[in-house]
Order: C-alpha cells, then structure tokens, then sequence
C-alpha cells in the first residue's frame, strides 16, 4: 500500500490506524506529536463510556454477522466500519493515559 493511501485512509478513519500498525510492525510506538489532546486533560468517566460503548457495538455486530455460519460483505463492511470507531476511541483512551501523571 503506498504511504499517501495509507495516510488517506487514517485520516478518514480519523485515527493513525494503519500507521500506528506500521510503527509497531517495525517496534515502534506513534505519539502525537503536539502533545495536546484534542478534549483535554486526563482520563475521565466519559472515556470509559465511550470506551465500552465502541467495543459493545463492534463485538455486537460481529456476534450478529456469524450468527448464521457465515459473514457476508455488507456484514463485513458494518464490522469494519465499528472496527475503526473502536480504533479511534481506543487511541483517544491511549493519548489521554500517556499524559496522564504517574506517581511512583
């Protein structure tokens, strides 16, 4: 996949999806670079919410998609598309934590 098709795709995605997977293939971790979150400060109830809300709609269409034995392509496209909600709530929860202080 060429690079640009890849950064197209992560910004539809609204998260480095894709190249965050590069940069672990290649034993590395992507960090935003501004070091500001978009919603501020640190992890709050709201992002458990929306944590478990992402996950509950993606591994719902996913039971529902197998449910018959078999997933076609619309149900393929529906797993895909919570897929990548769940990615982008997951790395707003993983740059919220990495600027979270730390004691210890």
């Amino acid at each position: 996949m060429a690079i640009d098709v890849a950064v197209e795709a992560d910004m539809e995605a609204g998260a480095p999806v894709i190249v965050s997977e590069m940069a672990r293939l290649l034993g590395y971790r992507l960090v935003r670079d501004d070091g500001a979150d978009s919603t501020g400060g640190g992890l709050d109830i709201a992002d458990i919410g929306a944590f478990q809300d992402a996950f509950h709609a993606l591994s719902q269409s996913m039971i529902q998609a197998v449910a018959d034995g078999k997933v076609d392509p619309r149900e393929a496209a529906e797993i895909l598309e919570k897929y990548a909600n769940f990615m982008r709530v997951a790395h707003a929860v993983e740059s919220k934590a990495h600027g979270c202080e730390w004691e210890g």
